[in-house]
């Protein structure tokens, strides 16, 4: 996966890690963690809003990890949005928590790199690509050895090394579970859920709602069964994302690509794993997330844990929404 299509997730052997968590200020709002990673005199920090149960005990609590962005590079314009409300649980119905000891910790995935929705972008002073200026995305001199899926799987990596740094902090230590983190993310930030899932074993559960083509469809039966332009494949997809070595699997070319999606589900095994598709929109290429997924559970069952991958693929929805009928899918996992 990191040869073929999103190049190098980096290890952080040669960085310092600080964590700090601080509390609420006052009873209804959210605490904050702060992760810097500091390498070679260079820094990342990411700003997380915590939102921790109330009158729930003292934990520690699982805690849910929603993929958000702070902003988007649209058409040389930068587009900001406000921060989301506390808690926050992505594109998941917040009833579906309701009454359950479950906190939440953003990633705010633009606080590693920006998400640029148009052509392509340069991202050599991205926070993540000002650490590693050897791998360079979109429009930088050189072309691409790192796409942002890269950069963003790292930055889940460096948050959860912050959550672990923060639960044995002195005072107001943060009460979070270790072993029972999840993640969620919807369409791109599906995608990212996914990537995060697969490459961090510190991630109980994944949750990928309609995450499309590069997420739980696989290349080759997007290429093969669905006309062409209709649907996202390697010819027709955002290469902000990707490692430019991607783009010589376009076409016919896509059956030489030596790996496929339905192996980036695998890596998320033995741990759970829930992805969604959606038939209202043709773009996300069902059928082929159908074959993908069915793939995917054989590897599931083989290892003897079935029950901890599923998927569904309806319609009758906007897209990232949840039907009433999906809700008891989602409360399993």
């Amino acid at each position: 996966i990191e040869k073929y299509e999103i190049g190098p997730v980096p290890s952080c052997s040669q960085c310092a890690i600080t964590a700090h968590y601080t509390p609420p200020a006052a009873p209804g709002s959210s605490g904050t963690l702060t992760v810097q990673v500091v390498r070679h005199r260079k820094t990342v920090t990411l700003t997380s809003a915590v939102y921790i149960p109330r009158g729930m005990g003292k934990g520690p609590f699982p805690a849910l990890i929603p993929m958000t962005i702070a902003s988007v590079h649209f058409h040389g314009k930068t587009l900001k949005f406000p921060p989301p409300k506390s808690p926050n649980y992505g594109s998941l119905p917040p009833g579906i928590f309701k009454n359950l000891p479950i906190a939440t910790i953003n990633y705010v995935s633009t606080q590693v790199a920006q998400y640029c929705a148009s052509g392509l972008c340069n991202n050599t002073e991205d926070p993540f690509y000002r650490l590693y200026p050897h791998l360079c995305a979109g429009a930088c001199k050189g072309g691409s050895n790192s796409g942002i899926y890269a950069a963003w799987t790292w930055g889940v990596d460096r948050l959860i090394d912050g959550i672990a740094i923060a639960v044995r902090q002195p005072a107001h230590p943060l009460p979070i579970e270790m072993k029972r983190l999840g993640v969620t993310g919807c369409s791109f930030a599906g995608k990212m859920a996914l990537f995060a899932g697969a490459f961090n074993e510190r991630i109980a559960l994944t949750i990928a709602q309609e995450s499309g083509g590069g997420g739980a469809t696989s290349w080759r039966f997007s290429h093969q069964i669905e006309a062409q332009n209709s649907v996202e494949d390697i010819d027709d997809t955002n290469y902000n994302w990707w490692a430019g070595q991607m783009k010589r699997f376009a076409g016919a070319d896509v059956y030489k690509l030596p790996v496929d999606q339905d192996e980036l589900m695998d890596m998320v095994a033995p741990r759970a794993l829930l992805e969604t598709g959606n038939t209202e929109f043709y773009w996300l290429s069902n059928g082929s997330n159908y074959v993908a997924s069915r793939a995917t559970q054989s590897v599931y069952d083989t290892l003897g844990v079935g029950d901890r991958f599923g998927f569904y693929l309806d319609g009758d929805h906007a897209h990232c929404a949840v039907r009433p009928a999906e809700v008891p899918v989602i409360k399993a996992f």
